[in-house]
């Protein structure tokens, strides 16, 4: 069952939407690191996804939920009806997912990656 939602403009309208979801499934072919990711992460959602592009990066086998190869529709579809199917293990994806997302992507860890990456440019200058 699909529920449309209409254009979301306020953070907590989109934290609400998020947490009402039990998956959230990224199907794209070319994506940098989405921004879908990163959000559904922060609240504890996990994502069925296929690898590519920094999708990899961000969805790790049971730890933020599961990847498939790129375009293989019918492994998505299992990932995403086995995780469906597995409330406990969906239950752990999230708290994991949640962890994930403050150790690996928190704004301050952000932050000093960048500050880190600038001076080290700035010395190879």
């Amino acid at each position: 069952e699909t529920v449309y939602v209409g254009a979301l403009d306020a953070p907590n309208e989109i934290e609400t939407v998020y947490r009402a979801a039990d998956v959230v499934v990224i199907p794209s072919l070319a994506d940098n690191l989405p921004n879908v990711a990163l959000e559904a992460l922060a609240c504890g959602i996990p994502i069925v996804a296929f690898a590519t592009g920094g999708l990899p990066d961000m969805v790790i086998p049971e730890i933020s939920g599961d990847l498939v190869p790129a375009t293989d529709t019918r492994a998505l579809a299992a990932a995403l009806d086995q995780l469906l199917s597995d409330r406990d293990r969906r239950e752990r994806l999230a708290v994991s997912a949640r962890r994930f997302a403050e150790e690996s992507f928190s704004l301050q860890l952000q932050a000093t990656r960048y500050a880190d990456l600038y001076s080290s440019l700035i010395e190879e200058r």
